[in-house]
């Protein structure tokens, strides 16, 4: 399932990933799937850390302790209010950060505790990626940062490993050819030293379930069961399934899939915008923007400038409208013209002390500003 050609089951980079002295260190011989070395408390399979009851909790501990020694380096290059621009480090942050953080996530399921712990120091990161403070509410914190939260990010890969399982041929694909016989792929092919007889003579009875029924106390999916159960709403109705990559099958004119592996990659994206909605902390009533997953336009304005929006539009800033728990019984007037509450769109459109600069330097919206109401929002100013 995770690789490996029949030899020495660790990846070929190994040695350049840990590094040799680690390696001839911490591995440990596999006598059977339940234990490992006498006195050790996991093993390591294939690069991931597992007890000996087969649970990933120490696996995501490691690549928590990794990820964050590895921030401590990335953060030097950004210090608040200079350096990188919030658009860098998104870039950072998505190409260094998240792959530690998260390695594992696509065959083990991450539990509450696990992802309590990640959480918290993926907070740490997108306040430094957006260059906002601590008291920043997480829903507006991971909208500007057009960043989800782990455990979407987790089930998305999760689903989009899966997707490419059942999409690859089997002849290809060791895990594919163990995959059930009733999951529509492309080609019939199924390994004859089928996974399931190695629970015969269990001395625990194992109650299995479908792939397209959902794992409940009693009954149990295989791990490669559960992998195809995570797609099976995109797949149970589909006759035949495409494969994820042509090049290396030519494809039979009278097996042409009736839908593309792009088609199918669509809805993933879709679900992993509506689990982030479903499961993200409630955002400000005055934080009218919706989730994406592109960076915003201004990420691109140097890093001061960038961080000054970032905090605007979360409500967290030295706008006197913006109250915390630090300031809460400060009165909200705008200080420079003490006419109306200083929002977020009153001193750049509507305080007539700003008046000379923005008429200098804005003088469009300034034209607009005196013909709309002062509650109006100017969406291309707010992107």
């Amino acid at each position: 399932m995770f690789g490996g050609d029949g030899g020495d089951p660790r990846p070929n980079n190994e040695d350049e990933k840990y590094g040799r002295g680690d390696r001839a260190k911490n591995d440990v011989v596999l006598k059977n799937v339940g234990g490992g070395k006498e006195g050790s408390g996991s093993v390591r399979w294939l690069g991931y850390w597992l007890t000996p009851t087969i649970h990933s909790s120490i696996h995501f501990l490691r690549r928590l302790a990794l990820g964050k020694s590895s921030f401590t380096s990335i953060q030097q290059l950004s210090a608040a209010g200079k350096g990188l621009s919030s658009w860098c480090n998104r870039k950072l942050v998505f190409g260094a950060i998240l792959p530690i953080l998260t390695y594992g996530g696509e065959p083990f399921v991450l539990d509450a505790a696990t992802i309590k712990k990640l959480n918290s120091v993926w907070h740490v990161v997108l306040r430094w990626t957006n260059n906002c403070f601590h008291t920043t509410a997480l829903g507006a914190l991971y909208r500007d940062a057009s960043l989800p939260p782990i455990s979407s990010i987790c089930k998305h890969r999760r689903r989009s490993a899966a997707l490419h399982l059942v999409c690859a041929p089997s002849e290809f694909n060791p895990a594919t050819a163990r995959i059930p016989e009733s999951v529509p792929t492309w080609d019939q092919g199924r390994s004859a030293d089928d996974h399931r007889f190695l629970l015969q003579g269990s001395s625990k009875p194992v109650h299995l379930t479908s792939w397209l029924g959902p794992a409940v106390n009693s009954a149990k999916h295989l791990p490669l069961d559960s992998l195809c159960h995570e797609v099976s709403d995109l797949i149970e109705e589909i006759s035949i399934l495409p494969l994820a990559s042509t090049d290396l099958v030519a494809l039979p004119l009278s097996r042409v899939p009736s839908v593309t592996y792009q088609a199918l990659r669509t809805p993933l994206i879709q679900s992993l915008l509506a689990d982030w909605l479903d499961i993200s902390p409630p955002v400000p009533s005055s934080y009218p923007y919706d989730a994406c997953l592109t960076p915003h336009a201004f990420t691109g304005l140097p890093q001061f400038i960038c961080g000054r929006i970032h905090q605007r539009r979360s409500g967290a800033s030295y706008l006197a409208a913006h109250i915390s728990w630090r300031n809460r019984d400060t009165h909200t007037l705008c200080p420079f013209c003490e006419e109306d509450d200083e929002s977020f769109h009153h001193p750049i459109l509507h305080c007539p002390a700003k008046a000379p600069p923005r008429l200098t330097h804005l003088s469009v919206w300034t034209i607009l500003a005196l013909t709309v109401p002062s509650d109006s929002r100017f969406p291309s100013l707010e992107r």
